[in-house]
């Protein structure tokens, strides 16, 4: 009698194949999920502790022996509220001035900062724009900005996060970075006050409200609402594209 041999070598159906891959496909995406989260919240802790960070170089620069005793405006709208030095920088827009000039810069060239501030956060990628020819310069010794050669600097650093000195002319915060409400009181800071804040362009409304709700211990920021209490402020972020400018409040002089 012949045995008759049994074949077990029997392959995978397609619809077990298929079903396979739909597992596999959606382990994959809770684990990109998992991953983007934990981006975001290193991003956001990382934005507070720049935040810290600058701070203490602020505070080294202004105790500085010869210095200026506080920081220098860097974004106004006359060109009389910057300390320059140069006859065609004197003549160039306050506009012109406030896009290449910033406090960030300062503090790297008085050596307070080790590196350029990157939060990772937003437009952090972003390059400055222009010609690029001639870059605002700040002298350690005579404490002002100038040009070499002179001229009107070309960088615009709009569409870059840095850190931003607004001498303060209303007492309505608003969503600039140029006045903050930093108590439940409401009460913002006295008029012609030099307010530091650190600016970050094409943040997504949800980490905005994220980022302030954590800095200020809090819940009532909106994704889609505009904020302006606390040490965080920005705009209604934009419709489609959901980006808004955060303002983060540093200190004050």
């Amino acid at each position: 009698m012949k045995q008759q041999k049994l074949n077990n070598s029997q392959g995978f159906t397609l619809i077990e194949i298929l079903g396979v891959l739909a597992i596999i496909g959606l382990i994959a995406g809770i684990a990109v999920v998992g991953v983007n989260r934990g981006r975001k919240s290193a991003a956001i802790t990382n934005v507070i502790g720049t935040a810290q960070h600058v701070q203490s170089a602020l505070q080294q620069f202004v105790q500085k022996p010869g210095g200026l005793g506080y920081p220098p405006v860097t974004s106004a709208a006359a060109t009389s509220a910057f300390v320059l030095n140069g006859t065609n920088l004197n003549a160039a827009s306050a506009a012109t001035i406030s896009n290449a000039c910033t406090l960030d810069g300062v503090l790297l060239t008085e050596r307070f900062l080790e590196s350029p501030i990157n939060v990772g956060l937003g437009s952090a990628n972003n390059q400055p724009t222009g010609t690029m020819a001639h870059p605002l310069l700040w002298s350690p010794t005579g404490n002002y900005f100038y040009c070499n050669p002179d001229s009107a600097p070309d960088f615009n650093y709009s569409n870059v996060p840095h850190l931003i000195c607004h001498l303060s002319t209303t007492n309505v915060p608003g969503v600039d970075g140029s006045n903050f409400y930093l108590d439940p009181s409401l009460t913002p800071l006295a008029a012609n006050t030099r307010v530091v804040c650190l600016m970050i362009p094409g943040v997504l409304g949800q980490d905005a409200a994220t980022l302030s709700n954590q800095m200020d211990n809090k819940t009532t920021a909106s994704a889609t609402a505009a904020n302006t209490l606390g040490r965080v402020t920005y705009a209604a972020p934009s419709v489609p594209s959901g980006l808004t400018t955060v303002y983060i409040y540093v200190q004050n002089f």
